[in-house]
């Protein structure tokens, strides 16, 4: 019990689990007790008779079942802002009201069950406002309605394959621009102070100036990404570059190697081991980057929806239940990279040390996770297969398109790059084995 609580003290594999699940069991508590509230009664009628007559009896009030800006005004001033325990809504619940139906419309004349229930919690004062923070199972029932009405597979591949045409544009520029400006005097000498310069450019406001280059669409969304990815990897490349150890460059050099031999066999594998770390950490800021992105257009995603639902809405369930969903794809992201990690630079993790502690590795069930591995890489190939196939035969296609370019639209060639080059890697290691 005492090694829990010894600095930066070593955890074994069991350990690690137990209290992993524990810390998440808690902090699903504390959301449930900060969030409770027992549902107050209200009023299911909007409005009073009277009000409702005075309403009608003025000129451009009411038109279309929908209130104008004077009476909405008048009614707020009317209903005062004194809390309630029951009975009709006073100003604040009926802003809230009117921001859930997106409109100052009165039809229905009645509240649902739905905004009886949000009003009624949010009536009983809880230690955090249910406006402010949903309840666990509100989130929960949000999911269903995301899939149903609001495209919610569509707009997350869409926002999947933003993030790789992204990623894939910064590294194809970042890595060998910073070879260049960290290997040869020249570049280094004209443009380091340049390139370190730029990690200070606010992102947010060049929004604008994408817009104006390159418009309102997905290649503007992608160039946006890939900017924000590359003024933080582009310094790191020389970073790394840098930390090569000089006893390696001795020895090669000693050896009589060339500078192609010696970029080849130290700078190229020392500095691209290295930087996979950086990359694999740049996933949470491109996901960051990717909301601001698609706000700016109508493309879809999931920060469009976020912008959509959340914040013009007020759907503060569905908000919870998108930046749920964007947590899980980066979980699943962090550990894809940790795998190709693996696969690509294995001397890495060469040992019995790991940052829990010295323990040593289950050989049966590494054998039972790498067979397993190896099953869903080849179904993915398989099921990739046959999604391109139709890609041009169209045999299969929604609303007239394929179902790769209807899921994924402009970015779909992001999909197929990822898609072959673990083919080609797999047939690669397949041959040689």
């Amino acid at each position: 019990m005492s090694s829990l609580f010894k600095l930066r003290g070593k955890l074994d594999r069991r350990t690690r689990i137990i209290l992993e699940i524990a810390g998440f069991l808690l902090v699903l508590l504390i959301w449930f007790l900060i969030t409770y509230a027992k549902k107050m009664p209200v009023e299911q009628n909007l409005l009073q008779a009277e009000e409702m007559a005075y309403i009608s009896s003025q000129q451009g009030w009411l038109k279309s079942d929908t209130l104008s800006e004077k009476a909405f005004d008048w009614l707020l001033e009317k209903r005062g802002d004194d809390d309630r325990t029951e009975g009709f809504l006073n100003s604040d619940e009926i802003r809230y009201l009117f921001n859930i139906r997106s409109s100052y419309s009165i039809k229905p004349a009645v509240l649902n069950q739905e905004e009886m229930d949000l009003i009624g919690y949010r009536r009983s004062n809880p230690i955090v406002n249910p406006g402010l923070i949903p309840k666990p199972m509100q989130v929960l029932k949000a999911f269903p309605e995301l899939f149903s009405k609001n495209d919610l597979v569509r707009n997350t591949c869409r926002s999947i394959g933003l993030n790789l045409a992204g990623y894939l544009e910064a590294i194809f520029i970042a890595i060998p621009l910073g070879f260049l400006i960290g290997l040869i005097p020249l570049f280094r000498g004209s443009f380091q102070k340049l390139v370190d310069a730029f990690r200070y450019v606010p992102l947010t406001a060049v929004t604008g100036l994408f817009v104006l280059w390159f418009g309102i669409n997905t290649s503007m969304q992608a160039h946006f990404l890939a900017f924000g990815i590359l003024i933080y990897l582009l310094p790191v490349v020389v970073q790394r570059i840098d930390e090569v150890k000089e006893v390696y460059l001795k020895t090669v050099h000693t050896l009589g190697a060339t500078d192609w031999q010696t970029f080849k066999t130290v700078y190229f594998p020392s500095v691209m081991s290295r930087l996979s770390d950086d990359i694999r950490v740049l996933t949470a800021i491109s996901w960051t980057y990717i909301i601001v992105a698609e706000s700016l257009g109508s493309k879809g995603g999931l920060g469009s929806m976020i912008w959509r639902i959340g914040q013009r809405l007020g759907k503060v369930d569905k908000m919870f239940a998108l930046l749920i969903i964007i947590i899980i794809i980066g979980l699943i992201q962090d550990r894809l990279f940790v795998y190709l990690d693996k696969k690509f630079f294995p001397f890495k993790y060469q040992g019995d040390g790991n940052k829990y502690g010295v323990q040593k590795e289950n050989e049966v069930f590494k054998a039972i996770l790498n067979y397993v591995g190896k099953i869903l890489i080849w179904a993915f190939i398989a099921v990739y297969l046959m999604f391109a196939i139709n890609e041009f035969t169209s045999w299969f296609s929604i609303d007239d398109k394929p179902f790769m370019s209807y899921y994924f639209g402009e970015t779909v060639w992001t999909i197929h790059f990822v898609a072959l080059s673990v083919i080609a890697f797999t047939v690669y290691k397949f041959v040689k084995k």
